[in-house]
C-alpha cells in the first residue's frame, strides 16, 4: 500500500493533497516482465478534498542478467595500476 500527503507548515500547517493506494505487482513473463495494478484515491485542497478514484497500470521490463556488487564495479572502473 502507499499513502502520501503533501502540505505546508508556514504560515500555518495544512495538507495540500493526499493519495492512498494499494499496489499489486506480478511477474507476467519469465523473470523480466512485470505488471503493476494500483487502484487508489486522490484528494486535493484545490477541489475541496473531494476524492477521485484513480487506477495506475504499469508494465516494467528488466534488461540485463548480470548483477554487480560494489567491489565488481570498483574493479572495473579503477583497475590496479
Amino acid at each position: 500500500y502507499d499513502y502520501d500527503a503533501n502540505g505546508y507548515d508556514h504560515p500555518d500547517n495544512f495538507i495540500e493533497r493526499a493519495w492512498f493506494s494499494i499496489r499489486y505487482r506480478r511477474q507476467i513473463y519469465k523473470d523480466w516482465l512485470y505488471l503493476e495494478f494500483e487502484p487508489g484515491v486522490y484528494a486535493s485542497r484545490e477541489f475541496d478534498f473531494k476524492t477521485e478514484p484513480v487506477i495506475r497500470l504499469k508494465f516494467e521490463a528488466v534488461f540485463g542478467a548480470t548483477v554487480f556488487t560494489r567491489d565488481d564495479l570498483t574493479d572495473q572502473l579503477l583497475p590496479d595500476l
